[in-house]
């Protein structure tokens, strides 16, 4: 692979990064950083293990929604409680995912064109609606 395959590979990943390194945590992720036993109950103590992790991610699950492996990724990042190794994670499955859209779009994974790629980043910019959300 050449130097310019390298850089068109990693340079919108490296963008992705250091956006998702700027992007504030918000006060639903501070409340995820918390343990939770019921939805009523204030959230009052971190979680500090992976069984808090674990436990809270159950307890959502019965009193809340059933959205489990969003939650148990969430508790589990906020109970880390620095943002990067979010950070990275998220780039890395981001990068994953525009792979796998290659993938899907060609049917090959070689050659890998180094314009769709590029084009991808723009694409889900524009046309996927409230990303991240």
């Amino acid at each position: 692979m050449t130097r310019r395959a390298v850089a068109i590979y990693t340079l919108p990943l490296i963008a992705f990064f250091v956006l998702n390194a700027l992007t504030p945590v918000w006060w639903d992720d501070f409340i995820m950083a918390c343990r939770f036993d019921g939805w009523y109950e204030p959230h009052s103590a971190l979680a500090a293990s992976f069984s808090d992790v674990w436990d809270s991610t159950v307890n959502m699950y019965r009193t809340w929604h059933g959205r489990s492996v969003v939650d148990f990724l969430n508790f589990l990042f906020m109970s880390i409680q620095t943002k990067t190794v979010f950070n990275v994670c998220n780039t890395l499955v981001y990068g994953l995912f525009v792979f796998l859209l290659c993938f899907h779009i060609t049917g090959v994974f070689r050659p890998l064109f180094p314009w769709l790629f590029l084009t991808l980043h723009p694409l889900l910019w524009m046309l996927i609606p409230a990303w991240g959300q």
